[in-house]
């Protein structure tokens, strides 16, 4: 999967609003950047394989681990959420599909005028607006 979009989140002390671009290759393959109003990355999640990085205003994660640890929510959960693991073809004449997690709820708004992913817990809250995306399953996206 590739996309662009637009990222509003309010999650454990981190505020972010602003355009992103992510691309998933599940489960191996994850990028996501999310820019500044002059184009600058503001953060930057990337992971190939066993290698990774978490880059900030603040602060600086070489450890998935330590990333998962700091943010409340693993990498694996959160590359099956926006690949839409979730969402199945039975779904599909659902406006809303929610999807209980541990710490949070995951709720896909797919269908009408929003094409939106949110995660909604204790910890705040992340919203992925779709403004073009590309799916291609037979390379795990």
């Amino acid at each position: 999967m590739e996309a662009l979009g637009n990222i509003h989140m309010s999650w454990r002390g981190m505020e972010y609003n602003g355009t992103m671009a992510v691309k998933v290759r599940y489960p191996d393959t994850f990028r996501i950047e999310i820019y500044g109003p002059f184009g600058e990355t503001q953060v930057m999640i990337d992971k190939k394989g066993d290698d990774f990085l978490f880059t900030s205003r603040d602060e600086i994660i070489r450890d998935e681990k330590m990333f998962e640890k700091r943010f409340g929510i693993t990498l694996g959960n959160f590359m099956e959420d926006i690949t839409l693991r979730h969402y199945r073809d039975e779904n599909s004449d659902q406006p809303y599909v929610y999807v209980k997690r541990e710490g949070y709820l995951l709720m896909y708004e797919l269908k009408g005028l929003k094409d939106r992913i949110c995660w909604k817990g204790g910890d705040g809250s992340i919203c992925l607006s779709f403004i073009e995306a590309n799916f291609h399953p037979s390379r795990g996206d």
